[in-house]
């Protein structure tokens, strides 16, 4: 069954990721969010690392104005 709740072949909502992702941007222990959304550390690991891209520096490019200090 397909539902767009949840993306094919996953049981846990989008809307549980999106709350998961959303507790991970506070400073609170995994074991608290886990405990609040009712899943395991390794979803919450999951989320975390499926969204971890969006987060990285890109370096392949310069800003417009650079400060030096001597």
């Amino acid at each position: 069954a397909q539902s767009e709740l949840a993306s094919k072949y996953c049981s846990i909502s989008n809307a549980s990721k999106l709350k998961i992702l959303s507790a991970l941007t506070e400073d609170r222990s995994m074991t608290s969010i886990v405990s609040e959304n009712n899943v395991s550390v390794n979803t919450v690991q999951r989320v975390l690392g499926s969204s971890s891209h969006r987060f990285l520096d890109s370096y392949e490019y310069l800003p417009a104005h650079l400060a030096f200090d001597e």
